[in-house]
């Protein structure tokens, strides 16, 4: 199966990963985490919902790479994927969604604006995925995205911030304090430094 060939590349345990290389400039295990990152990413693309079934077999490994002994790029591309997974596979919302919001909330910590710009755009998947899910846990979502889009300077990650917050507003707005949401996005637009997410808003 080839999610479990894409699981054993993450887990360094290829052939390819158990060689040395001459030269140590090159990003060689970089690279293959890209590629198979990437590849997550087009699997879901692909097959939708039907991908759900496959994510089980990557979930444990993507999580690893979210620790704090990780590089910050490494947490912040698995933090995008899991979102985009859910972009074009949302069944995986209902299924792994609190699970990923206590993942995304753990890497909030690290303090990297662009972890945390991913986190934003991740958590807005879980939101628009799967409200129901999300319902009792509305308010604390918002708090966090209150933090973050305070203390960033990273333009893009501001803007994720935003549009998240505006997805909880019309996904749980009997649960959310609407006119303060309103009110801090049209202080906002139009967004600038993210404008595809000027279509959420």
């Amino acid at each position: 199966m080839i999610v479990e060939k894409i699981d054993t590349v993450l887990r360094n345990e290829a052939n390819c990963q158990l060689q040395e290389y001459d030269n140590e400039e090159d990003d060689v295990h970089g690279e293959i985490f890209g590629a198979a990152t990437g590849l997550i990413e087009e699997l879901a693309r692909v097959c939708k919902d039907g991908f759900a079934e496959y994510f089980v077999v990557l979930a444990d490994t993507l999580v690893k790479f979210t620790k704090d002994d990780r590089d910050e790029d490494d947490i912040a591309t698995v933090i995008g994927v899991m979102g985009i997974c859910m972009k074009h596979a949302s069944a995986l919302a209902p299924k792994y969604g609190i699970d990923i919001l206590k993942v995304c909330f753990e890497v909030l910590e690290y303090g990297d604006e662009y972890i945390n710009a991913n986190v934003a755009f991740c958590v807005g998947m879980v939101i628009e995925n799967a409200p129901d899910l999300i319902k009792e846990h509305a308010k604390g979502i918002m708090e966090k995205l209150k933090v973050m889009y305070e203390n960033t300077t990273y333009g893009k990650g501001k803007d994720n911030a935003l549009s998240t917050l505006a997805r909880l507003a019309y996904s749980v707005p009997q649960v959310v304090p609407l006119d303060l949401i309103i009110t801090a996005i049209l202080k906002a637009i139009p967004l600038k430094d993210d404008p595809k997410e000027n279509e959420v808003l």
